[in-house]
């Protein structure tokens, strides 16, 4: 599942680099400085949907674990 986490970070982060390259280039600025706050911007974008996307699945996991304990308890009751 992590894997997938991954992949989306990589492909999130290469379309934000390209999006704040040519923002960028649209306002004038010069091509070196275009690339380095791109290459911020994707290095960020790649740290926030890796951290997010291990908290969402951590959350999903727990969920399921508990939902799983709780039907077994129930079982045992009856």
């Amino acid at each position: 599942m992590e894997q997938h986490v991954r992949v989306i970070a990589v492909y999130l982060a290469i379309l934000v680099f390209f999006i704040m390259a040519v923002a960028g280039w649209l306002f004038g600025c010069s091509p070196a400085l275009c690339g380095g706050r791109a290459l911020a911007g994707a290095v960020i974008m790649y740290s926030v949907v890796q951290i997010s996307g291990r908290i969402v699945i951590k959350i999903l996991l727990n969920a399921m674990v508990e939902s799983h304990l709780r039907r077994q308890a129930d079982r045992i009751k009856q």
